[in-house]
């Protein structure tokens, strides 16, 4: 359950990162 909500947080950085770019 750990590990999901790490994949989760990850997967947010890199949306807000593409958006940024």
């Amino acid at each position: 359950m750990l590990k999901s909500a790490l994949a989760a947080l990850g997967f947010l950085a890199i949306s807000r990162r593409k958006k940024e770019l």
